[in-house]
């Protein structure tokens, strides 16, 4: 897997990590074990990835989103539903036993197909993918 950290890519486009490439650095910050605010993930996983100023000015093509907190959000999606982490309450989360578990195997990624044997993962991903192939028609 590829890790851009928001610097300059291939003709100087700055790059963004791609949220499968988010999700190991995530649980790696939500192994703390305290609760954070989708906020304090999306900074500290910036941090650890030494997110550039200029990645986080990227934008959507839509305009209506920065790129690096729409990709943490399907991080945070992806592992909350493979039962990686918890939600407590609304817009926080903490690690959750199974996620300990995981970071003590010390996997060298965390993708979709990963994720395929944990939780309730694949009831949501098939549901995901039935849906992109029904708008991409």
């Amino acid at each position: 897997m590829n890790i851009s950290n928001g610097v300059h890519g291939r003709g100087g486009k700055i790059d963004v990590p791609q949220f499968q490439t988010l999700m190991l650095p995530l649980l790696k910050v939500m192994g703390c074990g305290h609760e954070m605010s989708t906020i304090q993930m999306r900074d500290a996983v910036a941090i650890n990835l030494f997110m550039t100023a200029e990645a986080f000015s990227l934008h959507l093509p839509t305009g209506s989103q920065n790129i690096f907190n729409n990709r943490m959000g399907w991080a945070i999606t992806f592992l909350y539903k493979a039962c990686l982490l918890e939600r407590p309450r609304k817009a926080t989360y903490i690690i959750s036993e199974i996620g300990k578990q995981v970071l003590l195997d010390n996997p060298v990624e965390i993708d979709a197909e990963f994720l395929r044997s944990y939780g309730d993962f694949n009831k949501f991903y098939d549901s995901l993918m039935k849906q992109l192939r029904t708008t991409l028609s």
